[in-house]
Protein backbone atom coordinates (compact mmCIF):
# COMPACT_ATOMS: atom_id res chain seq x y z
CA UNK A 1 0.00 0.00 0.00
CA UNK A 2 1.24 3.21 -1.00
CA UNK A 3 1.75 5.41 2.42
CA UNK A 4 3.85 8.69 1.51
CA UNK A 5 7.10 7.29 2.58
CA UNK A 6 10.15 6.29 1.58
CA UNK A 7 13.31 5.53 3.52
CA UNK A 8 16.30 8.86 3.51
CA UNK A 9 18.92 8.03 0.81
CA UNK A 10 21.55 6.33 2.15
CA UNK A 11 25.27 5.48 0.43
CA UNK A 12 24.00 2.02 0.58
CA UNK A 13 21.11 2.70 -1.76
CA UNK A 14 22.89 5.39 -3.39
CA UNK A 15 23.58 2.37 -6.41
CA UNK A 16 19.77 2.60 -7.22
CA UNK A 17 20.25 6.06 -9.00
CA UNK A 18 24.00 6.17 -9.97
CA UNK A 19 24.05 2.58 -11.93
CA UNK A 20 21.19 4.20 -14.16
CA UNK A 21 23.06 7.17 -14.77
CA UNK A 22 26.33 5.46 -15.76
CA UNK A 23 24.36 2.67 -17.95
CA UNK A 24 22.79 5.45 -20.06
CA UNK A 25 25.96 7.35 -19.97
CA UNK A 26 27.72 4.01 -21.54
CA UNK A 27 24.81 3.54 -23.77
CA UNK A 28 24.98 7.28 -25.46
CA UNK A 29 29.10 6.92 -25.51
CA UNK A 30 28.94 4.06 -27.56
CA UNK A 31 26.00 4.90 -30.10
CA UNK A 32 28.03 8.65 -30.31
CA UNK A 33 24.12 9.81 -29.74
CA UNK A 34 25.69 12.75 -27.62
CA UNK A 35 25.10 15.56 -29.96
CA UNK A 36 21.90 13.79 -31.78
CA UNK A 37 20.34 14.38 -28.25
CA UNK A 38 21.77 17.25 -27.48
CA UNK A 39 19.91 18.78 -30.62
CA UNK A 40 16.48 17.32 -29.96
CA UNK A 41 16.65 18.37 -26.22
CA UNK A 42 17.63 21.71 -27.31
CA UNK A 43 14.64 21.51 -29.80
CA UNK A 44 12.13 20.53 -27.11
CA UNK A 45 13.27 23.07 -24.40
CA UNK A 46 12.35 25.91 -26.99
CA UNK A 47 8.51 25.22 -25.72
CA UNK A 48 9.62 27.58 -22.76
CA UNK A 49 10.43 31.03 -22.43
CA UNK A 50 14.00 31.55 -22.77
CA UNK A 51 13.49 33.66 -19.27
CA UNK A 52 12.10 30.27 -17.59
CA UNK A 53 15.42 28.32 -18.25
CA UNK A 54 17.57 31.08 -17.47
CA UNK A 55 15.94 31.81 -14.18
CA UNK A 56 16.78 27.93 -13.56
CA UNK A 57 19.93 27.54 -14.73
CA UNK A 58 21.04 30.56 -12.01
CA UNK A 59 20.25 27.83 -9.65
CA UNK A 60 22.85 25.63 -10.09
CA UNK A 61 25.50 28.13 -9.77
CA UNK A 62 27.48 26.76 -6.95
CA UNK A 63 27.13 29.46 -4.48
CA UNK A 64 23.46 29.24 -5.40
CA UNK A 65 23.69 25.56 -4.14
CA UNK A 66 25.17 26.58 -0.45
CA UNK A 67 22.06 29.01 -0.59
CA UNK A 68 19.43 25.60 -1.21
CA UNK A 69 21.18 23.81 1.58
CA UNK A 70 21.35 26.41 3.81
CA UNK A 71 17.71 26.06 4.53
CA UNK A 72 18.48 22.80 6.38
CA UNK A 73 21.58 24.38 8.79
CA UNK A 74 19.36 25.12 11.62
CA UNK A 75 18.27 21.95 11.51
CA UNK A 76 21.47 19.74 10.97
CA UNK A 77 24.29 21.76 11.69
CA UNK A 78 27.08 19.82 10.59
CA UNK A 79 25.37 20.83 6.96
CA UNK A 80 27.31 24.00 7.37
CA UNK A 81 30.52 21.58 7.42
CA UNK A 82 29.20 19.55 4.58
CA UNK A 83 28.97 22.18 2.26
CA UNK A 84 32.34 23.82 3.01
CA UNK A 85 34.17 21.19 2.71
CA UNK A 86 32.40 18.47 0.57
CA UNK A 87 31.16 21.19 -1.76
CA UNK A 88 34.55 22.26 -2.38
CA UNK A 89 35.72 19.14 -2.81
CA UNK A 90 33.05 18.42 -5.53
CA UNK A 91 33.56 21.41 -6.99
CA UNK A 92 37.27 20.29 -7.86
CA UNK A 93 36.66 16.93 -9.37
CA UNK A 94 34.62 19.13 -11.53
CA UNK A 95 37.07 21.48 -12.45
CA UNK A 96 39.84 18.85 -12.84
CA UNK A 97 37.87 16.87 -15.04
CA UNK A 98 36.91 19.60 -16.91
CA UNK A 99 40.73 20.62 -17.51
CA UNK A 100 41.74 17.13 -17.98
CA UNK A 101 38.88 16.26 -20.43
CA UNK A 102 38.91 19.19 -22.20
CA UNK A 103 35.86 18.90 -24.23
CA UNK A 104 34.53 22.08 -26.23
CA UNK A 105 30.86 23.08 -25.64
CA UNK A 106 27.98 22.81 -27.94
CA UNK A 107 27.39 26.37 -28.23
CA UNK A 108 31.85 26.84 -29.55
CA UNK A 109 31.55 23.73 -31.44
CA UNK A 110 28.28 23.46 -33.65
CA UNK A 111 26.43 26.20 -36.00
CA UNK A 112 24.58 28.12 -34.34
CA UNK A 113 21.51 28.08 -36.82
CA UNK A 114 21.55 24.19 -35.71
CA UNK A 115 20.24 24.44 -32.13
CA UNK A 116 19.14 27.25 -30.32
CA UNK A 117 21.23 29.52 -27.91
CA UNK A 118 20.66 31.78 -25.03
CA UNK A 119 23.69 34.04 -25.72
CA UNK A 120 26.78 33.82 -22.93
CA UNK A 121 30.42 34.48 -22.72
CA UNK A 122 31.07 31.44 -21.02
CA UNK A 123 34.05 28.91 -22.70
CA UNK A 124 35.11 26.95 -20.21
CA UNK A 125 35.56 23.24 -20.92
CA UNK A 126 32.32 21.58 -20.89
CA UNK A 127 32.24 17.89 -19.15
CA UNK A 128 31.53 17.33 -16.71
CA UNK A 129 28.66 19.57 -16.12
CA UNK A 130 29.11 22.18 -13.07
CA UNK A 131 26.03 23.23 -12.47
CA UNK A 132 24.32 19.45 -12.71
CA UNK A 133 26.60 18.37 -10.21
CA UNK A 134 25.54 21.46 -7.88
CA UNK A 135 21.72 20.58 -8.34
CA UNK A 136 22.30 16.96 -7.44
CA UNK A 137 24.94 17.57 -5.07
CA UNK A 138 22.34 19.88 -3.25
CA UNK A 139 19.65 17.00 -4.20
CA UNK A 140 21.71 14.27 -2.76
CA UNK A 141 22.18 16.47 0.66
CA UNK A 142 18.36 16.88 0.98
CA UNK A 143 17.60 13.37 -0.15
CA UNK A 144 19.88 11.86 2.94
CA UNK A 145 17.49 13.92 5.55
CA UNK A 146 13.93 13.40 3.77
CA UNK A 147 11.42 10.07 3.83
CA UNK A 148 8.70 11.74 2.39
CA UNK A 149 8.36 10.14 -1.00
CA UNK A 150 6.77 13.13 -2.84
CA UNK A 151 9.25 15.79 -1.56
CA UNK A 152 11.90 13.13 -3.31
CA UNK A 153 10.44 13.08 -6.21
CA UNK A 154 10.03 17.40 -6.35
CA UNK A 155 13.77 17.56 -5.39
CA UNK A 156 14.69 15.01 -7.89
CA UNK A 157 12.86 16.78 -10.83
CA UNK A 158 14.22 19.98 -10.20
CA UNK A 159 17.81 18.84 -10.44
CA UNK A 160 16.45 17.34 -13.34
CA UNK A 161 15.40 20.52 -14.82
CA UNK A 162 18.60 22.48 -13.76
CA UNK A 163 20.16 20.10 -15.36
CA UNK A 164 18.18 20.18 -18.88
CA UNK A 165 18.49 23.87 -18.93
CA UNK A 166 21.85 23.37 -19.05
CA UNK A 167 20.78 21.87 -23.08
CA UNK A 168 17.98 24.53 -23.43
CA UNK A 169 20.58 26.92 -23.52
CA UNK A 170 22.86 25.44 -25.46
CA UNK A 171 25.84 25.09 -23.44
CA UNK A 172 26.57 21.53 -22.51
CA UNK A 173 25.82 18.17 -23.62
CA UNK A 174 23.61 15.40 -22.72
CA UNK A 175 26.89 13.47 -21.32
CA UNK A 176 27.76 16.27 -19.36
CA UNK A 177 24.85 16.28 -17.31
CA UNK A 178 25.17 12.79 -17.21
CA UNK A 179 28.50 12.72 -15.11
CA UNK A 180 27.65 16.26 -13.70
CA UNK A 181 25.04 14.24 -11.75
CA UNK A 182 27.02 11.04 -11.07
CA UNK A 183 29.31 13.12 -9.02
CA UNK A 184 27.43 15.80 -7.11
CA UNK A 185 24.85 12.94 -6.37
CA UNK A 186 27.94 10.75 -5.28
CA UNK A 187 29.49 13.03 -2.92
CA UNK A 188 26.41 14.90 -1.81
CA UNK A 189 25.34 11.60 0.12
CA UNK A 190 28.89 10.39 1.14
CA UNK A 191 30.08 13.15 1.98
CA UNK A 192 27.03 14.36 4.28
CA UNK A 193 27.47 10.80 5.85
CA UNK A 194 31.45 11.41 6.85
CA UNK A 195 30.70 14.79 7.75
CA UNK A 196 28.41 13.50 10.18
CA UNK A 197 30.56 10.64 11.67
CA UNK A 198 33.48 12.46 11.92
CA UNK A 199 32.63 16.14 13.70
CA UNK A 200 31.90 16.20 17.29
CA UNK A 201 28.34 16.84 17.85
CA UNK A 202 27.85 18.25 20.96
CA UNK A 203 25.60 21.30 22.19
CA UNK A 204 28.59 23.38 21.95
CA UNK A 205 29.71 22.26 18.68
CA UNK A 206 26.42 22.74 17.16
CA UNK A 207 26.21 26.00 18.17
CA UNK A 208 29.56 26.92 16.49
CA UNK A 209 28.44 26.05 13.30
CA UNK A 210 25.35 27.63 13.88
CA UNK A 211 27.70 30.88 14.15
CA UNK A 212 29.10 30.06 10.90
CA UNK A 213 26.51 29.23 9.39
CA UNK A 214 25.17 32.67 10.18
CA UNK A 215 28.00 34.15 9.07
CA UNK A 216 28.06 32.18 5.93
CA UNK A 217 24.70 33.56 4.92
CA UNK A 218 25.63 37.42 4.90
CA UNK A 219 28.99 36.54 2.98
CA UNK A 220 26.41 35.22 0.06
CA UNK A 221 24.36 37.89 0.32
CA UNK A 222 27.32 40.47 0.09
CA UNK A 223 28.68 37.92 -3.26
CA UNK A 224 25.47 38.02 -4.95
CA UNK A 225 25.26 41.93 -4.22
CA UNK A 226 28.82 42.25 -6.07
CA UNK A 227 28.54 39.51 -8.65
CA UNK A 228 25.80 39.96 -11.14
CA UNK A 229 24.25 36.06 -12.30
CA UNK A 230 24.25 36.05 -16.17
CA UNK A 231 21.56 37.10 -17.76
CA UNK A 232 21.20 40.03 -16.46
CA UNK A 233 18.01 41.16 -18.19
CA UNK A 234 16.11 38.26 -16.78
CA UNK A 235 17.46 38.03 -13.74
CA UNK A 236 14.89 39.27 -11.19
CA UNK A 237 13.25 36.28 -10.22
CA UNK A 238 16.77 34.78 -9.38
CA UNK A 239 17.59 37.36 -6.98
CA UNK A 240 14.53 37.59 -5.27
CA UNK A 241 14.14 33.25 -4.57
CA UNK A 242 17.84 34.09 -3.40
CA UNK A 243 17.37 36.23 -0.78
CA UNK A 244 13.82 35.14 0.88
CA UNK A 245 15.69 31.71 1.04
CA UNK A 246 19.38 33.80 2.46
CA UNK A 247 16.73 35.50 5.01
CA UNK A 248 14.55 32.39 5.90
CA UNK A 249 18.08 30.78 6.39
CA UNK A 250 19.58 33.64 8.54
CA UNK A 251 16.05 34.10 11.15
CA UNK A 252 15.94 30.04 11.52
CA UNK A 253 19.77 30.06 12.38
CA UNK A 254 19.44 33.42 14.76
CA UNK A 255 16.69 31.81 16.24
CA UNK A 256 18.10 28.73 17.38
CA UNK A 257 21.07 30.12 18.32
CA UNK A 258 19.38 32.21 21.15
CA UNK A 259 17.60 28.62 22.31
CA UNK A 260 21.46 26.82 22.20
CA UNK A 261 22.32 29.76 24.52
CA UNK A 262 19.77 29.04 26.76
CA UNK A 263 19.92 25.73 26.77
CA UNK A 264 23.97 25.59 27.34
CA UNK A 265 23.63 28.75 30.21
Amino acid sequence: MFTGKCPALTHKRLAGLIIPLIVVGVVISLADADQILFIHINKLAQHLPDMIWTNITNMGSTLVGAVLISLLWHKYPHLVLHTMITGTLCTLCVYSLKIGLDITRPHLALDHQLFHFITTDINSPARPSGHTATAFFVAGTWLTLIDSRPVQALILILANLIALSRIAIGVHWPLDLIWGAVIGLSMGVVGSGIIRQMIPSSPKAEELYRALGSVLCLLLAYYFYLRPLPYPDTNTASYSLIYALLGYSLGRLVYRLSVDKKEIA
